[in-house]
């Protein structure tokens, strides 16, 4: 399979998550699903075990890691940006990470952003994962004072871990 992006990248991450010990599965636009993809694009499929959270990585003119619906993030393929996904995709699957999404009381989407678990900021390029300690503060902080209540929606590769904050107006 061929992908705009560089196919060693590609190689690269089959690698990572056969290192990690992950099934995956490649998908091509062949699929319904995936008919969004052009010809030489890849999306891997990589289920997760403790529940049907799945994370996807799109190989598009860019890379695109998609995990917990709320969050995405888009890396190009050069050296530096690759080596902060596989840190995210390792962060992630070892629950030190996680997606954060930000929904309206009417449950609309409005933000989304990743979380680390730690009491410490983790640098992904030029994004931070903030502790979701912190995140919780920060949003009541903020959000006290809105029209109407928001909820947070912190979610692991286990969701165990996972945990809901609803932040209600004052």
């Amino acid at each position: 399979m061929r992908s705009c992006v560089p196919v060693v990248r590609l190689e690269d991450i089959c690698a990572l998550l056969d290192g990690l010990g992950c099934r995956y599965t490649l998908h091509q636009n062949d699929e319904d699903y995936f008919s969004y993809l052009k010809n030489d694009e890849v999306s891997v499929e990589i289920p997760n075990p403790y529940t049907e959270r799945t994370m996807f990585i799109d190989f598009q003119d860019e890379i695109s890691l998609f995990f917990g619906e709320d969050w995405h993030c888009h890396y190009s393929p050069d050296e530096e940006c690759f080596h902060e996904l596989c840190k995210t995709i390792r962060g992630i699957m070892s629950n030190e990470l996680c997606s954060v999404g930000k929904f309206s009381g009417e449950g609309r989407q409005f933000g989304g952003c990743l979380g680390a678990k730690s009491n410490e900021c983790k640098r992904f390029g030029e994004y931070f994962a903030v502790p979701v300690s912190r995140l919780i503060e920060e949003y009541s902080e903020a959000w006290a004072d809105e029209d109407e209540n928001i909820e947070v929606r912190f979610k692991f590769w286990n969701p165990k871990f996972d945990k809901t904050v609803k932040i209600e107006k004052k």
